[in-house]
């Protein structure tokens, strides 16, 4: 009998497609080439919010039928402006589509942007403290979510920051201060790996 191939998807923007890095190098192709034995499907398209999300990950699950998917969003909504309540409930929308389709569903929470955007900046200086706070108030939301649903959200500033209390991850940032860098997808990478939450004893990988 031919074994089943376990199948993982990743629902996000620009940060998750891979934006800004050379092919290949962006979090979750380093996670295809380091678990040769999982089928990995990439839904990142750049620009898009949590709204696009929603309505894309019907069609997903349907396609795909992903053992796993991987969310990641939220940031290109809060430099638009739009708020907390509106993103969790496009989250919560996901999971509901996750659930009936029986497909787990990974929360990753945002990283955040850079609080001192230089000349290539894609937001305004005096956006940052605005940003700073609503970044952290999106990922207090979602780690509520996934404790209420019992699901993991993983917090993806701790792979870059020393201090994720007050993170510090300018260097991880291209000079738009919202993308990140080849080190920071590459560290992303590392912490899901060691986080444990793809539980791959059972892959032999």
């Amino acid at each position: 009998m031919e074994k089943n191939v376990r199948k993982i998807a990743a629902l996000g923007d620009s940060l998750t497609a891979g934006y800004g890095v050379p092919f290949g190098r962006g979090w979750f192709s380093l996670l295809t080439r380091l678990c040769p034995e999982i089928q990995f499907y990439n839904y990142g398209i750049s620009g898009d919010t949590t709204d696009g999300m929603r309505e894309r990950c019907e069609r997903l699950l349907r396609k795909v039928q992903p053992d796993e998917l991987f969310f990641w969003g939220g940031s290109n909504d809060l430099l638009l402006g739009s708020p907390v309540t509106a993103i969790l409930d496009n989250i919560q929308s996901v999971y509901s589509l996750c659930e009936a389709c029986g497909t787990r569903l990974i929360l990753l929470q945002c990283v955040g942007v850079s609080q001192n955007p230089g000349p290539y900046g894609w937001f305004d200086p005096a956006w940052a403290p605005y940003l700073r706070e609503h970044f952290f108030a999106l990922n207090q939301g979602i780690a509520r979510l996934a404790e209420e649903k019992g699901l993991v959200a993983l917090p993806l500033v701790k792979a870059l920051a020393e201090n994720p209390a007050d993170p510090d991850i300018e260097d991880y940032l291209l000079p738009d201060g919202v993308h990140l860098n080849t080190a920071a997808h590459a560290a992303i990478a590392d912490y899901i790996l060691c986080s444990g939450v793809l539980d791959l004893k059972s892959e032999n990988v």
